[in-house]
């Protein structure tokens, strides 16, 4: 209740002395036992560099540091509201708040509460330590023996990297090759110098499917975010959407059907047809998310229209629809001027 409605009044209650807040006001520790006369004392600091986390997680916003200066008896809570565009894309009901008690060198996920329409997550206070809201891709839970299970994320990384969340709980993976008609085999219990020579299977990729062997009962947890590319359950992240008229100039007059075309480093990311829309002309053109090097959120987007390169550029952000203009204009005049001075 509190964390719902309260919200109006619960934000700012520091007035009065019952709840804190981060000086950034997106962080507050409220008081279970008696919200409006129970005396807490906190400081909450955020962190600006967390050590690395685990492979399996992805942070989401900052972390906080939360301290006292006795043993509070109250029991508290902390709420955390974030930002909807650092949430990877379809896994805000995955979120969960994570604590650490030795500076971030391990974690504790702790039972969240979540409503989603106001961007904010809660969880009890545990102790003294770091505070951070993570996102992951729960996977379904291994049991002991065979599981086939498949890689959910866009793009691929290195097994023990992908599967670092059961270390210990595992043995062998295998995937088999179509193509080569063959077994591909990771074995983590091998080492050097025969790992390189037993193990054939070095990187998981998004599509397959692979056996894993569980020693027991063990849930795993996979990063949604790929190399910084931000990704869906199925793999695949909402394209960015651009729009706008393509106009002529007093030469030359673009045509329906004129091809538009979006490039990301080189890597052609989406293309689309010039179409008649009223009295004019115009294009939709959707540039593709989590694939090969395209989605990658704020990276340059280059026009290419009827094989010309277009002066106005993008960015790839799919949180809006974008307008961009475009018209054709004349190739260069080529000028040759023999003699220069300065």
């Amino acid at each position: 209740a509190w964390g719902g409605r309260g919200y109006a009044w619960g934000g700012r209650g520091y007035a009065w002395g019952a709840p804190i807040m981060s000086s950034d006001g997106q962080v507050s520790v409220f008081p279970i036992d008696d919200l409006f006369g129970g005396q807490i004392d906190y400081d909450l600091q955020r962190v600006g560099q967390l050590p690395e986390v685990n492979p399996w997680l992805s942070v989401i916003g900052q972390a906080y540091r939360v301290s006292s200066g006795s043993n509070p008896t109250t029991t508290s809570a902390i709420m955390v509201s974030y930002l909807g565009r650092d949430v990877p894309s379809g896994q805000e009901e995955n979120l969960r708040l994570y604590y650490s008690a030795d500076a971030g060198q391990t974690w504790q996920r702790l039972e969240t509460e979540l409503d989603v329409y106001r961007n904010q997550a809660s969880a009890l206070i545990v102790g003294e330590g770091l505070y951070a809201l993570m996102a992951t891709l729960e996977m379904p839970q291994l049991a002991a023996g065979w599981n086939l299970l498949g890689y959910p994320v866009a793009g691929s990384q290195p097994i023990s990297q992908a599967l670092s969340s059961i270390d210990g709980h595992y043995t062998m993976v295998f995937r088999y090759d179509r193509v080569t008609d063959t077994w591909l085999l990771y074995d983590a219990t091998i080492a050097e110098p025969f790992a390189s020579l037993v193990n054939t299977l070095e990187t998981v990729e998004f599509g397959y499917g692979y056996w894993i062997y569980a020693t027991e009962t063990v849930t795993p947890y996979i990063n949604p975010v790929v190399d910084g590319r931000v990704t869906t359950v199925d793999g695949r992240t909402p394209p960015a959407v651009f729009y706008g008229w393509v106009t002529e100039t007093e030469s030359v007059k673009p045509e329906a059907g004129m091809v538009l075309e979006a490039y990301i480093d080189g890597q052609l990311c989406g293309s689309a047809p010039v179409f008649v829309l009223g009295d004019g002309l115009a294009y939709r053109l959707l540039v593709e998310g989590g694939v090969d090097e395209c989605g990658r959120d704020g990276v340059a987007v280059e026009f290419v229209l009827d094989g010309q390169v277009m002066s106005v550029g993008g960015v790839w952000r799919n949180s809006k629809a974008q307008a961009l203009g475009f018209s054709l204009v004349d190739s260069p005049i080529a000028v040759y001027l023999p003699t220069m001075y300065r």
